[in-house]
């Protein structure tokens, strides 16, 4: 009982996300975010439907919607580190070309090392692996927030909280997959659906009303470092290739 009531929460807050997005314009601003909402909602939708008349279909349903939503997520990311840093553009496409780098990276190491595995192995590994670097990620950007003092508006800051909390529940849940289940594992599979209401009612509140982002008065340091930094790496590959020049003269 308690579990068809938490879930019956996820799907009126997924759907009022949605409509309210729609009202107010939010999409605009996250498309990324309500995208992997609304693959969400279609999901919880379309789950005991099929599950009760397709039972054959299931297995496909469910991990291609777990692979969508994989990639999806990992989009949220790279979104969030994008509305952070817009006002700051060199370590905004530093990181947009990072990002990408990594996710191809993900890719490419679990389609060659899993590639006698199944279908359903090589979703649960992808996704353990993205879930993962996510919170590498995340846990990179709360220190940037701190150390840089970036200003955040109230929207973003209500997104990278309820994202924070699912990545970390998520990154907790796969870690202790393979434990039996009792103790901590027992509680946090019981636990899951809740911290995941927990962060759609987060991003309900943030989200409700858009606030508008201002450009900060104070310059921030970051986007000066990061010139300091690409300035020094132009100049390290430019001895680097007067030495190779010179190598091949000799």
């Amino acid at each position: 009982m308690f579990n068809e009531l938490v879930w019956s929460l996820c799907i009126a807050t997924e759907a009022a996300l949605l409509v309210r997005a729609a009202r107010t314009g939010m999409f605009k601003r996250f498309p990324v975010f309500f995208l992997y909402v609304a693959c969400v909602l279609a999901k919880d939708l379309l789950s005991i439907p099929i599950y009760d008349h397709l039972p054959s279909v299931y297995p496909t349903f469910y991990y291609t919607a777990e692979l969508i939503l994989a990639a999806i997520g990992y989009g949220i990311l790279v979104e969030i580190y994008r509305q952070s840093l817009k006002h700051y553009p060199g370590v905004n496409r530093l990181f947009t070309n990072f990002f990408a780098m990594v996710f191809l990276v993900i890719v490419i190491g679990v389609s060659v090392g899993s590639s006698a595995s199944s279908f359903g192995r090589v979703v649960a590994e992808l996704e353990q692996d993205l879930r993962q670097s996510q919170a590498i990620l995340l846990c990179f950007l709360l220190t940037l927030f701190m150390y840089y003092r970036v200003a955040v508006g109230k929207n973003l800051r209500g997104l990278v909280t309820g994202y924070s909390l699912l990545v970390s529940t998520e990154v907790m849940m796969l870690a202790l997959a393979l434990r039996p289940r009792t103790g901590l594992s027992a509680f946090m599979r019981e636990a899951e659906p809740v911290f995941y209401a927990l962060s759609l009612l987060i991003w309900l509140a943030a989200l409700w009303n858009p606030q508008p982002e201002t450009a900060p008065a104070v310059p921030c340091g970051i986007e000066r470092d990061y010139e300091r930094l690409a300035a020094a790496t132009r100049t390290m590959l430019a001895r680097a290739r007067a030495q190779l020049a010179k190598v091949a003269r000799a």
